[in-house]
């Protein structure tokens, strides 16, 4: 049910990331949601401590997020492109991971390595990706909140448990 809202274009794709700077840890949550269904999952980020930051955990979740896409389009080959939006509040990770390609990309980049993976996955996904960055921490405020935004606080809060048992 879930591949088939998807393949629709009624899938929506949003990720978080967080840092925990007391033990040099950062984490992410991503979920991929559908008006019927969702995956969701997430994990610690790895790689040296000393690289650890909410930037890196951000990345983290989107290369969560484009994997799931990869895997389920393996599991359930679309028969055309879909489009899906994909977003998080980290707007930098986003444009860097999402927006650029290759050429503009090299080792001196902060994070390359997770960068790198993101394009390379993304590049092989049968869906047309629409990058959205979506306004974060928003639930206190008064106003309703976009379905995007409910889904990126669900995958931050995620994020922060998952650091906090680590």
């Amino acid at each position: 049910k879930l591949v088939d809202h998807l393949y629709k274009g009624d899938g929506l794709g949003i990720s978080d990331g967080s840092y925990k700077k007391t033990w040099g840890l950062c984490s992410a949550g991503w979920i991929v949601w559908t008006p019927i269904e969702e995956i969701k999952g997430g994990g610690t980020i790895p790689g040296p401590l000393s690289s650890s930051s909410s930037y890196r955990g951000e990345l983290g979740g989107l290369l969560g997020l484009i994997i799931i896409l990869r895997i389920l389009e393996r599991l359930y080959p679309p028969t055309e492109p879909y489009p899906i939006k994909v977003g998080c509040d980290g707007l930098s990770a986003l444009t860097r991971s999402m927006l650029t390609t290759r050429e503009y990309t090299n080792t001196s980049h902060k994070d390359f390595d997770l960068i790198s993976c993101i394009i390379s996955y993304r590049e092989g996904l049968v869906a047309k990706l629409h990058p959205i960055h979506v306004k974060g921490h928003q639930v206190f405020k008064s106003k309703p909140l976009t379905r995007a935004a409910i889904l990126n606080h669900r995958m931050d809060t995620l994020a922060k448990e998952i650091n906090t048992h680590s």
